[in-house]
């Protein structure tokens, strides 16, 4: 199977089995799941410490991008396992999301402009 293939449901499954025979789902709960996402996210953006215009971050994906994929994977896991643990709905909690942040940033007033930039009225950015 090609893995680009695989639902959500299916690497679940996968993930789920993996903390089954290693008998770890006892030491998952929302926090500490919720805390591993942190971790792994900061694993990652500590690849591209000191990376400084977007010009060098994407030179030193190229340096790292084997560490960075290994992150992402981890990151996914710590993230499947959080919804897992916390009953949530991944692809609801995404497009209901989604949903909340197109009223929220309009194409008419946010096209070409940065996050911050409308959240904190700098119409100049």
């Amino acid at each position: 199977m090609n893995t680009q293939d695989m639902t959500l449901k299916e690497l679940l499954a996968i993930a789920r089995q993996f903390l089954t025979e290693r008998n770890w789902q006892q030491f998952h709960n929302p926090k500490t799941d919720a805390a591993n996402i942190v971790c792994e996210a900061s694993e990652l953006l500590e690849l591209f410490l000191w990376s400084g215009t977007p010009e060098e971050s994407y030179a030193q994906l190229e340096k790292v991008r084997t560490a960075a994929t290994e992150e992402v994977g981890d990151i996914f896991l710590a993230f499947l396992l959080f919804c897992d643990t916390a009953g949530i709905d991944v692809q609801k909690a995404f497009l209901d999301k989604l949903e909340k942040t197109k009223i929220k940033y309009p194409v008419s007033t946010a096209s070409g402009t940065g996050y911050n930039s409308i959240k904190y009225g700098d119409k100049n950015n």
